[in-house]
């Protein structure tokens, strides 16, 4: 084969492709490496390894007065993405890993396959049904009980967030107080082996590739610390959330990986830890109650007119509605209906122009506006994000009205979602308009490709300057105009060399409501077709893509205005 086919090969093959791109640009980068560390901060504490030992009696402190309900004769297991709903018609046998396993492990999409292992369907169903039964009792127990062997139950992250769905589901149903001696001597011995191999397995990766999983690892330590009553664990857990909150979280109090879904599942890691810290009252929980408040303020801003306008990738184990009632008081379902206790809240209001960390927030008349404005491109830290850097997302009355498509799933052909194509996003010659984000890339790579871009103050106005398209020789500076019942998004393309004449233009612009239409400056129409918007969970809904494609001649001013029919 070809040096050349072999490269086209390895160019189709994601996790081939960031090594290669790794190599050829960052041979030598410090802090750069795909194995598993361990942080530095906490080589010394990990030192102590006198800390595995089963408890003799445990008692919980109890998250929110949960009841056992009435053996139900069927089970709605709901996992990830797609719905992907079983029924389990008698649970009369308690082999409910090994019966199941093998029909979940052949699914293609990973994170179907690990939400199975990480039981969060127990905490969806207690919910639904406002109690638990014999069921989610056998699941916990099986589990317990059967070895598993394979990679989806052994990742780290899954190790984590089973932890502390387990956690969470013992604390509300005090079921360690009524478990006889031999199955509660199980359970703790196969959360003390977890724990213990997800000690083993932190997700580190250096100083630049270390992404939010490594504070969510912190998470499941500090729950195991609160289910076999065990100190080591617990500064543990501690070290690391209060450690990875500075990689984690800018400094106004949004996340770093560009997600306003993810915004709210790492604020509620942080709101748990006060719950577990408060518990046991320990003298830390001050410290992250104001952590939990920063990143509170966060996900306010984040939230237009009560909708979650999912920027970036969005988590395959809660929906955005069931973090919802973190920023709204009116909201008892989904996380919050887990707890009790006193949540700090944001009471932030926003009005006008407004700014926090990487996102511009505009709030005039019924429209809030989200755009996502990569300071250096693309984001500090790899992760959830797409490339969506001066993306616009409105809603208007409630009603979402300029939308990102979301991430269909996490199979291989569904990357294209993190793409520039897929987002509200102007395209010069066809390139995309930053990398993407998920690979191996180190800050020299960042620095070479693209230089992200700054909101600017002109005769008053603010305007947000792309500098992403130096590379095919362009500036933008990207403008939008509010009036009580249009939006005007406005580009104007200025050539960054003297050579550059012309410029291929394309913009994508997805519509959810149907009552709006686009046109642009120059009076033509835009290329209309119905598109199948996917914001996992099975929700599928149809939204139209407009689409602008012209050769300009540069510099240039277009304008896109998106009106009401009928105006």
């Amino acid at each position: 084969m070809s040096l050349i086919n072999r490269i086209s090969e390895i160019s189709k093959d994601p996790t081939l492709r960031k090594w290669f791109v790794h190599k050829i640009f960052n041979p030598t980068d410090k802090g750069m490496t795909s194995k598993k560390g361990t942080p530095p901060y906490l080589e010394v504490l990990l030192l102590d390894n006198d800390w595995k030992n089963i408890p003799v009696n445990v008692m919980l402190p109890q998250c929110s007065p949960l009841e056992s309900l009435e053996d139900a004769s069927t089970f709605n297991l709901r996992l990830a993405s797609d719905h992907f709903d079983i029924c389990f018609e008698s649970f009369k046998d308690e082999n409910f890993f090994s019966k199941y396993s093998g029909m979940i492990i052949n699914k293609p999409d990973a994170e179907d396959r690990e939400a199975f292992f990480r039981l969060s369907f127990i905490l969806h169903s207690i919910e639904k049904n406002n109690g638990y039964s014999n069921i989610e009792k056998k699941i916990v127990l099986d589990w317990a009980k059967t070895k598993i062997n394979t990679r989806d139950s052994h990742y780290s992250y899954t190790i984590a967030e089973r932890i502390s769905n387990i956690g969470i589901f013992l604390s509300r149903s005090q079921l360690l107080s009524s478990l006889e001696l031999e199955n509660k001597n199980t359970l703790l011995k196969k959360i003390l082996e977890d724990v213990e191999h997800l000690i083993n397995n932190l997700e580190y990766f250096g100083e630049d590739l270390t992404s939010n999983h490594l504070g969510n690892n912190g998470r499941g330590i500090l729950w195991a610390s609160l289910i076999l009553r065990n100190d080591f664990l617990l500064k543990i857990g501690k070290k690391i959330l209060r450690k990875e909150f500075d990689r984690i979280v800018q400094n106004e109090g949004i996340i770093r990986e560009g997600s306003s879904h993810y915004q709210k599942l790492i604020c509620r890691n942080y709101l748990e830890a006060c719950w577990i810290l408060s518990s046991t009252n320990d003298e830390s929980k001050n410290d992250f109650f104001q952590m939990s408040e920063k990143l509170l303020k966060g996900s306010s801003f984040l939230t237009l007119q009560g909708r979650d306008p999912l920027v970036g990738d969005i988590s395959p184990d809660f929906s955005p509605e069931w973090f919802m009632g973190i920023v709204n008081k009116e909201v008892h379902t989904g996380w919050v209906s887990h707890f009790d206790f006193q949540l700090p809240h944001s009471d932030q209001q926003f009005e006008g122009f407004s700014k926090m960390d990487d996102f511009i927030r505009i709030d005039e008349y019924d429209f809030s506006i989200l755009v996502h404005m990569n300071k250096g491109g693309m984001p500090n830290l790899p992760g959830h994000s797409h490339c969506d850097s001066s993306s616009p997302v409105i809603v208007f009355r409630g009603e979402e009205l300029l939308i990102d498509l979301g991430r269909k799933n996490y199979k291989p052909e569904s990357n294209d979602y993190i793409t520039s194509t897929f987002h509200n996003m102007l395209k010069i010659d066809s390139q995309e308009q930053e990398v993407s984000p998920r690979g191996i890339f180190g800050k020299k790579f960042r620095k070479k490709v693209t230089s992200g871009g700054t909101v600017l103050k002109s005769n008053g106005k603010r305007k947000i300057e792309i500098k992403n398209f130096r590379s095919k020789g362009v500036n933008v500076l990207f403008e939008i105009k509010l009036t009580k019942d249009s939006i005007a998004l406005v580009y104007e393309l200025q050539p960054f060399k003297k050579n550059k004449k012309t410029a291929l233009v394309e913009l994508p612009l997805y519509l959810a409501n149907e009552n709006f239409s686009v046109n642009n400056s120059e009076g033509e129409m835009f290329k209309i077709e119905e598109h199948v918007r996917s914001v996992r969970y099975g929700q599928e809904s149809k939204c139209f893509k407009y689409f602008f494609q012209k050769e300009v001649i540069l510099p240039t001013k277009l304008s896109f205005e998106i009106s009401k029919i009928g105006n």
